[in-house]
C-alpha cells in the first residue's frame, strides 16, 4: 500500500485507500468522467429524449450512462467508473426514484433559474 499511495501521489495511477481498485491510466478514467460532465458537446450526440432530464435538472439514468460509456474502452468496467464518479462527487445517488439513479451536480439548475 505505501507504493501504492507514492504513485497515487505522484499521478502515475490512482488509488484510494480501502478501495480494491487502482486505475494505472489516469486518462482512461478522466476520459470516462469528461464523458459525463463535458455537456452539453457530448450530450449533442446522444437520443434528445434521453438526454432531456439531465440538460433539465441533473438527473441522469443508467440507460444515457450506458450510451456515454459505449466506447469499447470503457465496456465491461461500468461500476468502477461509478464508483470513481460517486468518489470524486461528479455522480451523486439520486433522492428518490423516478428513473435517474444520479444527480449530476455540474448539471444542476443554478439557483434563481426556471426549472
Amino acid at each position: 500500500q505505501p507504493c501504492l499511495a507514492l504513485f497515487h501521489g505522484l499521478g502515475q495511477l490512482l488509488y484510494f485507500k480501502g478501495s480494491d481498485t487502482v486505475v494505472l491510466d489516469p486518462q482512461w478514467l478522466l476520459d470516462a468522467m469528461a464523458q459525463v460532465v463535458a455537456c452539453p458537446r457530448v450530450l449533442a450526440d446522444q437520443p434528445p429524449p434521453l438526454t432531456a432530464a439531465l440538460r433539465g435538472h441533473g438527473r441522469l439514468t443508467a440507460e444515457l450512462l450506458g450510451h456515454l460509456w459505449d466506447d469499447a474502452r470503457f465496456q465491461g468496467h461500468t461500476e468502477t467508473l461509478e464508483a470513481f464518479l460517486e468518489h470524486f462527487d461528479l455522480l451523486v445517488p439520486a433522492p428518490r426514484d423516478d428513473g435517474a439513479r444520479w444527480l449530476v451536480p455540474s448539471m444542476l439548475p443554478r439557483c434563481g433559474d426556471p426549472l
